[in-house]
């Protein structure tokens, strides 16, 4: 995908059947990646290692894994996809587990902006600390810098860990206001959760008896989870 996306014309012709899907799916990707920095959306640069072995399973080397535009479109139509799932079921005011990242502790706030000034990193936590813009606006302060990796930590640790919600309490690191895991590449139990009850909404259960069955399994799946 990515070396269409390059333009190797070779790989354009042989895939023509899909050419003009993956072409808007680009740009619908870099509407999204707009927008999502236009609320805030939180993009930390960590790398992902990525780890090469020989066929005795023995590790040859550690790399950084790479992040390109095919991987940017997966993730943008992927979030956009929970974001519209979540919307939904909560508008229909059904039960659901929803994946929620909430806003940092005012405290830890508070020592990572006096943390971040003493090391020469001028910012306005102290006041626009529950916004997720104004840690994205540090992350591309300090971008480049020789300190980037540990401040890059640092404002990690000053952030809530994300976890699995009855309520819809919005992802403070997506800038997103409604999220859930309908689509994770790897299938969790909470997935699972949503999927049976999306499945049987559209099979025409009612939401009463929807709302009977699931709400304490729900709260129970989060608990867990």
């Amino acid at each position: 995908v990515q070396n269409i996306l390059n333009g190797d014309e070779f790989l354009k012709e042989k895939y023509q059947d899909v050419l003009q899907d993956l072409m808007s799916y680009q740009e619908i990707s870099n509407k999204l990646q707009k927008q999502k920095k236009v609320r805030g959306e939180i993009r930390m640069n960590i790398p992902e290692p990525f780890i090469l072995e020989n066929q005795a399973g023995e590790i040859i080397s550690i790399e950084n894994r790479v992040q390109d535009e095919s991987h940017e479109i997966i993730e943008s139509l992927m979030v956009l996809t929970n974001e519209v799932v979540a919307k939904t079921f909560f508008d229909l005011a059904l039960p659901f587990v929803y994946r929620v990242h909430e806003k940092p502790d005012e405290e830890k706030v508070k020592r990572l902006s006096q943390l971040l000034k003493n090391m020469g990193v001028a910012n306005q936590l102290e006041t626009d600390g529950d916004k997720p813009i104004s840690y994205q606006k540090i992350i591309d302060k300090i971008t480049g810098l020789p300190q980037e990796k540990t401040l890059t930590k640092l404002i990690l640790r000053t952030m809530m860990k994300a976890r699995y919600a009855p309520a819809c309490l919005g992802h403070f690191g997506l800038a997103s206001e409604f999220y859930c895991h309908f689509t994770s590449p790897i299938r969790r139990y909470p997935d699972l959760m949503i999927h049976r009850i999306i499945k049987q909404f559209i099979n025409g259960v009612p939401r009463e008896d929807l709302k009977l069955k699931y709400k304490s399994i729900v709260e129970r799946a989060c608990e867990i989870s």
